[in-house]
């Protein structure tokens, strides 16, 4: 469990440096400089722990030969499904699309943040798009199957998406197309992610790339394209000027520091989770929060709006309340399906890893009883052959 507890400890202390950015620093744009700082991080988790392991394994000597015998060594390498080329061509689809997906979140998603009456925090109501689609990327593409509580949860999950989009219609229908191109740029950036984890699960699983190679190659492409932006984009010189205006240039270059710490140690754990587990336990480690934000967004907005009526007020809480219910049953749903739940009922507990372990130790003992009462019924054999052995050399014995 600690490598999706580190993520999403990690993530929170993302969170939490950004918001600093925000309030103390007084900086809000960070289209070009966060883009930037989250590929170089990228691109930093890949290259520190190689240079580390070939430092040590440098070092390592092979031993030839061990109380005179000479040892036998295998291949270093194992056999990959895929060519060299091929590797590569799927790298540069995992770059495009972490690089495209990073992009439409940081700029395009926060330009419209400020058109709609909730934009502020619309991002964290639709990430659970992520657990659809990479289920279903992994079992078209991986494999994987889908059994009955995961089927549930997808269906629900689903459910419940569709709900927030009626309600957010509802409590801002005066910006109705803003909305549907939100939530199409949403999509967009969910299924990106989605795409990006299971390229990289596939080459885990079946090219067992090391998790250190994938970042590296992937930080090392946006590292080199995203300066470019600022020769196609007006934005990333305001981005720049506005540091440079800054009147706390000293917290805010500090704080882009820990941000590049946290964000590289957030890159190898999220690797890792989906190495170990699957891109849809990467999903949840990522989205299990968002009741929380909503509530922090909540107090904001009845702090904020402390001076109008209690109409208003009462508006507000009875739409984050009715996002933050929906949020809560989408957490849940995704621990079930990621199998940290199990409902005992209508058979859906009996494709989890937990029964499934049941039943394996319970065959096991099985076969072992079953061994030992075979064992205890030959002794018994032999010990009535034995009698009767016995018995008969008795009685050939002569008078």
């Amino acid at each position: 469990m600690k490598y999706p507890l580190g993520l999403i400890v990690l993530n929170t202390l993302l969170d939490f440096d950004e918001i600093f950015i925000r309030i103390v620093c007084e900086y809000h744009k960070g289209y070009f400089i966060f883009c930037f700082l989250i590929f170089l991080s990228q691109f930093l988790s890949g290259l520190i722990p190689l240079l580390i392991y070939k430092y040590k394994n440098h070092k390592k000597t092979i031993k030839k030969k061990i109380n005179g015998f000479k040892l036998l060594h295998g291949k270093e390498k194992i056999k990959q499904a895929d060519n060299l080329y091929k590797i590569l061509l799927l790298l540069s689809f995992a770059s495009y699309f972490n690089i495209i997906g990073t992009i439409v979140r940081r700029k395009y998603l926060s330009e419209i943040n400020k058109e709609l009456l909730r934009g502020q925090f619309i991002e964290h109501r639709f990430k659970s798009i992520q657990i659809e689609v990479s289920a279903l990327l992994s079992y078209f593409t991986l494999k994987i199957k889908i059994y009955k509580h995961q089927r549930f949860s997808l269906i629900t999950i689903s459910i419940i998406l569709i709900l927030i989009m009626i309600i957010d219609v509802i409590d801002d229908n005066e910006n109705l197309s803003i909305n549907i191109k939100y939530f199409l740029l949403s999509a967009f950036s969910n299924i990106a992610r989605s795409f990006l984890d299971t390229i990289e699960k596939y080459l885990f699983d079946f090219n067992f790339l090391r998790p250190c190679s994938i970042l590296l190659y992937e930080g090392l492409m946006g590292t080199v394209l995203i300066p470019t932006l600022l020769l196609i984009d007006n934005d990333s010189f305001e981005d720049l000027s506005e540091v440079k205006k800054n009147e706390h240039i000293f917290l805010l270059i500090t704080s882009f520091i820990i941000f590049v710490i946290i964000n590289a140690f957030k890159n190898l754990y999220r690797v890792l989770t989906i190495q170990y587990y699957s891109s849809m336990t990467r999903a949840l480690a990522e989205s299990i929060l968002d009741p929380f934000i909503l509530f922090y967004y909540l107090f904001l907005s009845l702090r904020d709006n402390n001076t109008e009526t209690n109409n208003r007020n009462l508006k507000h809480f009875i739409y984050f309340f009715l996002i933050i219910f929906c949020l809560v049953i989408i957490a849940f749903c995704s621990l079930v399906y990621n199998d940290f739940i199990i409902l005992y009922c209508f058979g859906m507990e009996k494709n989890t890893y937990i029964e499934i372990k049941k039943r394996s130790y319970s065959n096991l003992n099985n076969a072992i009883l079953d061994e030992d009462d075979s064992d205890s019924d030959e002794d018994n054999n032999d010990d009535n052959n034995d009698d009767n052995n016995d018995k008969l050399i008795t009685e050939l014995k002569p008078k």
